[in-house]
Parts: C-alpha cells; structure tokens; sequence
C-alpha cells in the first residue's frame, strides 16, 4: 500500500517541483518535505496536508488515504440526483 510520503512525491514530481519548490510553496523546509515523503514523519499536520491538497490540485482524503473518499461519494451522488431531476423537468 501507498504512504501518504510515496504520495506527496508522486504529486510533486508529477507537478514538476523540486523538494525547494514544494516547500516554499506550502510554507515548511525542505527537511519536513524529506521527512514526509521518506516517512520519517508518518502524516503531516492537518492543515499541512489540507495545503499539498490544495497545491496538488487532489482530494485531501485521496491524498491522505490513497482513495476517493465520502466527499467524492457525496459529489457522484449528487450529481445523480440532479441528473434524474433535469430529466423529469419539461
């Protein structure tokens, strides 16, 4: 199974950022950047992990579990909802 570390360095090589990059972009050193994605720091702080989500361009739950997560669910749901409602309108 993926660690949430293999994830943030897949993201950030998928992006194109250097550890300098990412780092100065989400606001830690580069030695917190390594520290995650080698896992010597098994999970960053919440609102760390909220800020390589949001710089990823990723659901927060996809990059902290591996999976789409409730919200993902949630939004597949909804959207079927208002398929069947746009359907029965005139």
């Amino acid at each position: 199974m993926e660690t949430m570390g293999e994830r943030v360095r897949k993201h950030r090589t998928r992006l194109g950022y250097s550890i300098a990059d990412l780092a100065a972009i989400v606001g830690v050193t580069e030695g917190a950047i390594r520290a995650i994605e080698t896992g010597a720091v098994a999970a960053p702080s919440f609102f760390l992990g909220l800020r390589f989500a949001d710089t990823f361009g990723v659901d927060p739950y996809d990059l902290a579990y591996g999976e789409s997560g409730p919200l993902s669910e949630q939004v597949t749901l909804l959207r079927r909802r208002v398929d069947a409602i746009e359907k029965r309108l005139p």
